[in-house]
């Protein structure tokens, strides 16, 4: 008896794929809905339960990831020895067995919708910042590489440095590194509300060589309200990384906005290695732009790079080739999917509209008193 009224009771889990549609439904049709969800009821659930979750010293999405793949195995199993067992049911139970999956799915779905999805539509972090983002002159895209590499040069000459002559990291372990990035977020409220301080650190994942050879530097998980990082990049590139997680964390979901609100992380940050990392994150995607728009202004510019900084850009490009790999390239193109699905029509390439940002910032604080 107990068994049965059980049984009927899974089947409310239909519920989550309805709830989850609706949210979508109307985070894409009612304007507005996106942004009163992320500073409304998306921040009421993180803000309380993230900074718990927080604490928890291992990522709990990759822990759910092994123990997956251990049950979609199990399931493999046990569902060949039942038709194996059983032949003349086999497309009656298998049928049956795609139900509970199913009925899983749709809570994934709820879920993401709920803390990811939604998310999507809000009022761009642009516009509730007051930057104005228009069209930009070379000259302006020239002098914002030459104003970001001095930044650089001047940043780099305060950091230690490995016996191949790359930046090394002054933290002791990646637990201080994480505690950094959350004190170094949370310093934003003070001049953008939207970006809200909470008791939160990214997660450091222990699997990230694997990340690495799809080409993933971290992953915001929305099922679990974590900002998981990639700990095997090198320490020039992780503080931006945890920062630009945790931005995803925030409710904006827009990749060039979570490259620029990192660059504005780790510059009001009071840790050097913080401001040289989302320095270079920002000078990276300057340069590229202007090898596009300018490619002798891009060789001016290079001329200017002190030989620390060049070494770290050489490395970081060399640390990347060796994952230059076919599962990158499916990754990448999965992800590019993920982003246009997402309103990101240029899919991957909106990573480098963050210069956008970057000329907008700069003209801002220039006409400040």
């Amino acid at each position: 008896m107990e068994r049965s009224f059980l049984h009927r009771k899974r089947h409310l889990l239909l519920l989550f794929w309805l709830l989850g549609a609706l949210l979508l439904l109307l985070a894409y049709q009612v304007p507005g809905f996106g942004s009163w969800w992320a500073m409304g009821p998306y921040r009421a659930v993180v803000s309380t339960i993230a900074p718990i979750l927080s604490w928890v010293p291992f990522s709990l999405c990759e822990i759910g990831l092994y123990l997956l793949l251990l049950l979609l195995l199990f399931f493999l199993l046990y569902g060949a020895v039942r038709l194996i067992r059983y032949p003349g049911q086999r497309l009656s139970r298998f049928l049956r067995g795609l139900y509970t999956p199913f009925l899983l799915l749709g809570v994934l779905f709820f879920l993401y919708a709920a803390f990811c999805g939604v998310n999507y539509t809000r009022t761009s972090f642009a516009e509730e910042s007051g930057l104005s983002v228009r069209a930009r002159s070379t000259e302006e895209l020239y002098d914002l590489c030459v104003s970001l590499t001095r930044d650089a040069n001047r940043l780099r000459e305060k950091l230690p440095e490995q016996e191949d002559g790359t930046m090394a990291t002054h933290f002791a372990d990646g637990e201080e590194r994480r505690q950094e990035a959350a004190r170094a977020f949370n310093k934003l409220e003070e001049t953008y509300p939207t970006l809200w301080s909470a008791d939160i650190a990214p997660k450091l994942v222990w699997g990230s060589e694997g990340m690495c050879y799809l080409n993933i530097t971290g992953i915001y998980m929305p099922l679990t309200l974590e900002a998981n990082v990639n700990t095997a990049v090198r320490p020039d590139e992780e503080a931006a990384v945890m920062c630009h997680e945790l931005t995803h964390l925030r409710g904006y979901m827009q990749e060039e906005e979570a490259n620029f609100i990192a660059y504005l992380a780790c510059r009001d940050s009071d840790d050097p290695e913080f401001q040289y990392s989302g320095t270079l994150l920002a000078l990276i995607c300057a340069r590229n732009a202007l090898y596009s728009a300018d490619p002798e202004a891009y060789k001016a510019v290079n001329s200017l790079l002190d030989d620390g900084v060049r070494r770290d850009l050489q490395a970081r490009s060399a640390f990347w080739k060796q994952y230059d790999t076919p599962a990158a390239d499916v990754a990448q193109n999965v992800n590019d999917g993920y982003l246009k699905l997402n309103q990101q029509p240029d899919g991957v390439k909106s990573y480098g509209r963050m210069v956008d940002l970057l000329l907008s910032l700069t003209e801002k604080e220039s006409a400040a008193p």
